[in-house]
């Protein structure tokens, strides 16, 4: 029976015991701090809790990157690697909406790193980049991609095509009034000597 909490248990996706081992292993300690990311043997043995060579039989992850994160970073450093992902994606979201109507074929990138990262945190739920450096690091290139995207798009001059929001015109006050008029006087003197 698939249903959200079937979901949340692993047991409808194939992760059942792998969800009981990893909720054990949360338990067994207060996470504060994680073992730090390192070579996979050092990360097997901050998610098993022992040294994987005296195990018979080992598993690669948790196949869940919340689940995996709080071993590696602590809770603290696990909360920021979510929120920098949740901060990506918002600022991608805004950009693509601000520029919306720009011709940039930039706009068309960020539109795809905004369906890209919310995607990619439902993915994670089923598996964890954390299981190999390959993938660890192509995350950080993708993310290091999206936020040169959104900077380079929030960078480039505006035009009448490509401005963002067109700017109200403002009556000028009566300050600008008044230096206007000052200049004008101070040219028109000049202009008689």
């Amino acid at each position: 029976q698939f249903s959200v909490d079937s979901v949340a248990s692993g047991k409808s996706i194939n992760r059942g015991p792998l969800v009981q081992m990893a909720m054990k292993r949360l338990e067994s300690d207060s996470w504060l701090y994680g073992f730090g990311w390192g070579a996979p043997r050092s990360n097997l043995w901050a998610w098993l809790g022992t040294d994987p060579e005296r195990l018979r039989e080992t598993i690669a992850d948790f196949h869940n990157l919340y689940f995996s994160l709080p071993m590696v970073y602590g809770w603290f450093g696990s909360f920021a690697f979510v929120a920098l992902i949740g901060y990506t994606w918002l600022r991608v979201v805004a950009t693509t909406w601000r520029y919306r109507r720009s011709p940039s074929p930039l706009v068309l990138l960020c539109f795809g790193f905004a369906v890209v990262w919310p995607t990619f945190l439902l993915d994670q739920y089923k598996i964890s980049i954390l299981r190999n450096a390959n993938y660890h690091m192509l995350f950080w290139i993708w993310l290091a991609l999206t936020h040169a995207l959104v900077d380079s798009l929030r960078s480039m001059k505006p035009s009448p095509a490509t401005s963002p929001v067109p700017e109200p015109s403002r009556p000028p006050d009566w300050r600008s009034k008044i230096a206007v008029a000052t200049a004008q006087a101070s040219i028109r003197g000049r202009e008689r000597r």
